[in-house]
């Protein structure tokens, strides 16, 4: 249980402010991350080139390709998409003009036509821009069926989409495709391949290290085994919430797309076959 509300504890933040300001944070020599509407996004930097990850909304497209401008006059050689969703991908058409645009099969298959990917991969891709090694990961359905998370191992920095959100509730789209069992096991997928000290850029929140995605994945793994005895108890969805609303409780005001009480359904629902 102390595990639980330690990660409670780290879960209240601020409220994010809506602003159209961008602020760029650097990771490390190479490194940064990128924050503004949407998505986190990443900027990884070769000798003569940038690896983009995710690009937000059409309507500030324009205006990431000038904040990544900022950081390095280098061309984009890559832009790779961690899933579908618009706030990851809604800049894909504009950025089609000017790089080549990679996602998982899956993610392309769940995009938006104009925002589709030109370059997709099954199971993982390795891209050597310049030489420098980038490794784009998939384990399977995690927060939907089409998840990549993107590692740098010359910087130790990691890309994990929005199969990490920091400090906020995880938007779990069981439409497309989320499974929070095997989100749980894809982060261990990639963790046991990242060194300890690894720098993580989440799909949302602040930048972290491996005990906060860990923090995160124990969140995961607490709402299943709740919901999932209540499950067997017979419970309907309410009764099992309610059930088990002390244990959440300390969660109220944490920023998200959503709330505890909200994750608690969509896991209800996704265990219970729809029940």
């Amino acid at each position: 249980m102390h595990a639980l509300l330690s990660f409670a504890l780290l879960f209240h933040a601020p409220h994010a402010q809506a602003s159209v300001t961008f602020k760029a944070e650097k990771v490390s020599d190479n490194a940064y991350a990128l924050y503004g509407r949407g998505g986190n996004i990443g900027v990884f930097l070769t000798p003569n080139h940038v690896v983009m990850i995710d690009d937000q909304f059409a309507n500030v497209a324009a205006q990431i390709k000038e904040e990544v401008g900022k950081l390095s006059p280098k061309p984009i050689r890559y832009l790779i998409n961690t899933h579908h969703h618009g706030d990851h991908t809604g800049g894909n058409a504009y950025f089609k003009e000017l790089t080549m645009v990679i996602s998982h099969e899956n993610a392309r298959g769940l995009m938006r036509d104009e925002n589709k990917s030109e370059v997709v991969y099954a199971k993982e891709m390795k891209l050597y821009p310049d030489g420098v090694e980038f490794w784009v990961m998939h384990y399977g359905p995690g927060h939907t069926s089409g998840d990549s998370a993107v590692y740098m191992p010359s910087e130790k920095t990691l890309h994990m989409g929005d199969l990490f959100f920091n400090k906020r509730f995880p938007y779990i789209d069981l439409n497309g495709g989320a499974n929070t069992e095997n989100w749980i096991k894809f982060i261990d997928a990639v963790m046991a391949r990242v060194p300890g000290d690894v720098s993580i850029i989440p799909g949302h929140g602040p930048m972290a290290k491996a005990k906060d995605l860990r923090r995160f994945q124990e969140y995961l793994r607490y709402c299943r085994e709740h919901i999932g005895k209540q499950i067997a108890q017979g419970k309907n969805e309410a009764d099992a919430v309610a059930a088990v609303k002390n244990v959440f409780e300390d969660y109220s005001g944490v920023p998200g797309f959503t709330t505890w009480e909200g994750n608690l359904k969509i896991i209800y629902k996704e265990m219970s076959g729809g029940q």
